[in-house]
């Protein structure tokens, strides 16, 4: 199977089409002359979407760097997680049209609240260093979640789940480490409270 034909599997839209493919090595270069860096989570999405920022002259990180554009499906991220993160129909318009759009009309969080799927999400907090800070809301759902499935803490594959259900808009490594380090001792301290 041709590698830029992807099949209709799920009814995405974006997907009834070849994509189209970079007409300028420089589509995706800032106005520094900079390449553009884009973060997109691991998955069949993230190995679609490389070659074409790439063509573009754009760069596609490993990882979830500050400053980096944040892609997500909009079918898999929906309310407080999306919050943050670009449609990846940003890619493919630009694409399209062959010159770099507004990022800000392809927000997720933006999108979803104008159709009334949320309500106007605060501007996420980040820190010095560029990432984002974990809200009490955010400890909260986390502490909820792991309540449910205590003994699955010290592995992986709950972190994952969480990731995917979009509990937050961090990656599992990084509540994994939220909960070792920060919140396991407010788990603790709530249970004794409610003995």
């Amino acid at each position: 199977m041709d590698s830029s034909k992807v099949s209709t599997k799920g009814g995405d839209s974006t997907l009834a089409k070849p994509d189209p493919l970079p007409q300028s090595v420089t589509l995706f270069v800032n106005e520094e002359g900079c390449p553009m860096h884009f973060y997109l989570r691991p998955g069949s999405t993230k190995s679609r979407f490389l070659a074409l920022i790439e063509g573009g002259g754009g760069v596609m990180c490993r990882v979830q760097e500050p400053g980096a554009i944040l892609l997500a499906d909009p079918k898999e991220l929906t309310g407080g997680a999306a919050q943050g993160y670009i449609s990846t129909q940003y890619v493919l318009d630009c694409l399209e049209r062959n010159k770099q759009l507004d990022l800000d009309s392809y927000r997720l969080d933006s999108v979803q609240s104008e159709a009334g799927k949320d309500p106007p999400a605060r501007k996420k907090e980040r820190s010095l260093t560029g990432r984002m800070l974990y809200t009490k809301e955010e400890d909260a759902a986390i502490l909820r979640y792991v309540r449910r499935r205590r003994n699955e803490v010290k592995g992986n594959s709950i972190w994952q789940a969480m990731a995917r259900e979009g509990i937050t808009g961090h990656s599992w490594q990084s509540m994994k480490d939220r909960y070792r380090k920060q919140l396991v001792d407010q788990q603790q301290q709530q249970e004794e409270e409610e003995e």
